[in-house]
């Protein structure tokens, strides 16, 4: 029995470990493919634990195949049974390349056969090494160390936190006592030299152990570590039209559909993408791409409540790969887009017409007089680059107000003031800075693309940060929520960051004051309607202060209770070590000493401690037959072999003869059968002889 609780401990401590990886792909994406390979592994050693043991890992290996097929790889079955060409693909392609495309996708990454199937190999592997070294009788911390070093990895992706922390590594010690408590000692002298690997691999072990929960019970607080961050994903952008540079073409064409948004949720506007970088002839984004995973994280830098909102999509003719988006988008259904995570654009190679998918997004709840309060925070932009004149336009813009919610919007009403949005067949195009220059100090009248562009360089000048989004307005619904968007909505604006808010978007051209009725449209327009207009406001109110910040919320402190709970867990798991090898390294000096008498009165030695590890009251002076007439009583089975290890206890100490390595063995054969028998009667028993520190105590006189 013991030896199935064994191996029941090592698949268990082998699966929770595959269960490391749930900040990455999630519990539920892992139960089904973690738990039938485990399932079948055990399996497997039931089969061959009597006899087999030979074919127990191939035997494994072809029954947690033949469980993934109908399970995890089902999609690419026939009949949902039989694999086919696509089914060895995938398995391939999941086992080999399946952790690159994690650390390509956003977390937490969609559970796709193609990315998670390198989780349960390595839950496989680990458990069958595991077993391998259990039934071998090499030792259970070697049995135990495949298992630990798949979960210092999965740690080394994503660093589990909190509660979830707590139940990894409270069940894996769970697991691992299972192990260390029911796995059999060593029987004879042979596997002597396997005793000498003992404290390497506690000391392995523990560390390892270590590493995997302290990222997430750090006290100074550092962010954890995690190969992501290492990792360079591959960008996709070089090759893909920058919508801004079609908004002249597509408003000479307006009555063609760009796509169809079928929604109850009141938005602004739809983005295609968001242009950070300007080098004075074009906008472009510095976005570093990802897979979109099963759930994008919620936008940061935010305060403010959100709801989430719901839209059914269907693409008509957007530019390029850009699919219309929210700033902060969350789930994409019916597609697998590249995302940006920090603007939450989207980008999809097989954006055709036709393409029909289903998004959720977080619209912000932003209450009416937050931006009235609210500040931004000032860039030190280089302006090395603008040309002087539009320097000096955009300081007279804003009138000197400095970087604040007030200026960028004052200087959307001089847009508003100042310039009028072509229209008609004569469309100017291009952004660059002669093209701005002409529009702001010549022309006067441009489109979208003209306002926003020239908005984000004149705010850049005055160091507010700023950027441009492309995309449409959301026209009013045609029925049942179902809203055409052609190009003749098409649109670029400029936004601002706000502290504690976010991006938020403006409208220097004047197109979409009031279309929307979400609550940053409203926000927006109550900020609008109590700005002063600098050139109207008495000089004695210029320089009244404005109303106090508000002030920037506290950074989320890890839970003190956790953090302690952790290292608690952590240091009792370090000190459980901790007596183990003390007990290996004192039975491997007593089994090599320097002289082979030595070892015989080692092998009496290490037989007295662990009987006094199981509560027998061994006192100082008491000979190997007192002990073993004292032990009578409680262990009859231990004393035949005490008895053996009298007579080579005599032949070493008292008869004078020399002392052979057969002798040495003999004793030690007895040593270990005493340990066996006294040790082996019960669970209870079992823990007692791994951590006992009875043993380890000076002798009662």
């Amino acid at each position: 029995m013991n030896r199935v609780l064994a191996g029941v401990g090592v698949v268990v401590a082998a699966a929770i470990a595959g269960f490391s990886f749930s900040p990455v792909f999630g519990y539920a994406g892992l139960l089904v493919p973690v738990a039938v390979v485990a399932a079948a592994t055990f399996a497997a050693d039931l089969v061959t634990r009597t006899r087999g043991g030979a074919v127990r890992a191939p035997l494994a290996l072809l029954l947690a195949v033949l469980a993934l097929v109908p399970t995890v790889l089902r999609a690419t079955t026939q009949s949902g049974v039989l694999p086919t060409a696509a089914t060895w693909s995938t398995l391939y392609e999941g086992t080999v390349h399946g952790w690159v495309r994690v650390l390509d996708s956003t977390w937490p990454a969609r559970p796709d056969p193609d990315t998670v199937l390198f989780v349960p190999v390595l839950v496989l592997a680990a458990a069958v090494l595991g077993l391998e070294f259990l039934r071998r009788e090499v030792s259970a911390l070697a049995a135990l160390l495949p298992a630990t070093l798949v979960l210092g990895l999965g740690q080394c992706f994503r660093v589990a936190e909190g509660g979830a922390a707590i139940v990894l590594v409270a069940a894996f010690s769970v697991a691992a006592g299972v192990v260390l408590a029911t796995s059999r000692p060593e029987r004879t002298s042979t596997t002597a030299s396997r005793v000498r690997v003992l404290p390497v691999l506690a000391t392995v072990v523990s560390l390892v152990a270590g590493l995997a929960v302290f990222g997430a019970v750090d006290p100074v607080g550092r962010p954890p570590y995690s190969v992501a961050s290492d990792h360079q994903t591959p960008q996709v952008v070089s090759s893909v039209v920058n919508p801004l540079t079609e908004v002249g073409a597509r408003l000479s064409t307006p009555d063609t559909v760009a796509f169809t948004a079928r929604t109850g949720a009141s938005a602004d506007r739809w983005t295609l993408a968001v242009l950070d970088r300007f080098d004075g002839s074009t906008w472009s984004t510095s976005a570093r791409f990802r897979d979109l995973g099963s759930d994008l994280a919620p936008a940061s830098g935010t305060t403010v409540p959100v709801q989430r909102r719901h839209a059914d999509i269907e693409v008509d003719s957007v530019p390029g790969a850009w699919l219309p988006t929210q700033s902060r988008t969350r789930e994409v259904h019916g597609t697998a887009p590249v995302v940006d995570p920090d603007t939450g654009t989207l980008l999809s190679t097989t954006a055709t017409p036709g393409l029909r998918y289903a998004m959720d997004w977080d619209a912000p709840e932003v209450p009416p007089e937050a931006l009235s309060r609210a500040t931004i925070a000032p860039i030190e932009a280089s302006t090395g680059g603008v040309p002087a004149d539009l320097v000096a336009l955009a300081k007279d813009a804003t009138k000197g107000l400095g970087a604040s919610v007030r200026s960028a919007l004052t200087l959307e009403t001089w847009f508003r003031q100042q310039y009028k949005v072509a229209d008609g067949t004569d469309i100017p195009t291009g952004h660059g800075y002669a093209q701005l220059q002409f529009f702001l100090l010549e022309s006067k009248r441009g489109t979208s693309e003209q306002f926003a562009s020239a908005y984000a360089v004149l705010a850049r000048a005055v160091n507010i940060p700023s950027r441009v989004a492309v995309g449409f307005r959301q026209p009013e619904d045609e029925s049942d929520g179902i809203h055409v968007v052609r190009n003749a909505d098409v649109f670029a604006w400029p936004e601002v960051l706000v502290s504690g808010i976010g991006w938020i978007p403006l409208d220097p051209t004047g197109a979409t004051a009031g279309t929307g009725d979400d609550s940053i449209a409203k926000a927006i327009e109550k900020a609008r309607s109590t700005t002063v207009d600098p050139a109207t406001e008495p000089k004695a109110q210029l320089t009244d202060p404005l109303p106090p910040p508000l002030p920037p919320p506290p950074p989320p402190l890890p839970d003190p209770l956790v953090q302690w709970i952790l290292v608690g867990v952590l240091v009792v798991l370090l000190v459980a070590m901790v007596v183990p090898v003390v007990k290996s390294v004192r039975a491997r000096r007593r089994r090599h000493p320097s002289a082979m008498p030595e070892a015989v009165v080692g092998a009496w030695l290490e037989a007295r401690d662990r009987l006094r590890d199981q509560g027998v009251r061994v006192r100082r002076g008491m000979t190997v037959r007192d002990v073993a007439h004292l032990v009578w009583p409680q262990h009859p089975a231990a004393a035949e072999p005490l008895l053996a290890l009298t007579r080579t206890v005599d032949v070493a100490v008292w008869s004078g003869r020399t002392v052979t390595s057969a002798t040495v063995a003999e004793a030690w054969a007895a040593a270990d059968a005493v340990r066996r028998t006294v040790a082996g009667k019960s669970f209870g028993s079992r823990v007692r002889d791994l951590f006992s520190v009875r043993g380890l105590r000076p002798l009662d006189s």
